[in-house]
């Protein structure tokens, strides 16, 4: 969870219900710190009127008698994604380069591709609970994948 900040807002509600002392779920200091570089950058992760109508098309009956919903929820991805993609570039993609530069991974393209998202983003293929997402959270999947 420390390491996939995206996957620690899905995970510590979740995770509150299965620990003896949830305190150790609660945010810390350094995930304010992300959170505040990443505001450094926000104006990068801004959505466009195309984006912006994507997620609505996506999601029509969520936000047809909730406009302030449309702008919390893209207010909420567009601050996960100035988060990720500043500690990406300041941790994940230094990670990587060392495993170039080691060579700890070799030149198959599937075996790179599994090892990071296995090992940097935290969310290997067998991951049984990939999927889940926080209620402000953005799938880009109609109705959120959810079929009724």
């Amino acid at each position: 969870m420390r390491a996939a900040m995206s996957k620690a807002r899905v995970e510590r509600p979740l995770l509150r219900t299965f620990t003896t002392d949830p305190r150790l779920l609660d945010e810390q200091p350094e995930d304010a710190g992300w959170a505040r570089l990443g505001d450094l950058h926000r104006d990068e992760t801004r959505l466009d009127a195309r984006s912006l109508a994507l997620v609505r098309s996506k999601n029509l009956s969520r936000f047809a008698n909730a406009p302030d919903e449309l702008q919390r929820v893209v207010a909420a991805l567009e601050q996960v994604m100035a988060t990720d993609a500043t500690r990406n570039e300041y941790v994940l993609r230094r990670q990587l380069h060392e495993w170039f530069l080691n060579g700890v991974v070799a030149d198959d393209l599937a075996q790179l591709n599994e090892k990071v998202y296995a090992e940097l983003f935290l969310t290997p293929s067998a991951d049984k609970w990939l999927g889940l997402f926080p209620k402000d959270g953005y799938t880009a999947i109609e109705n959120d994948g959810v079929r009724r």
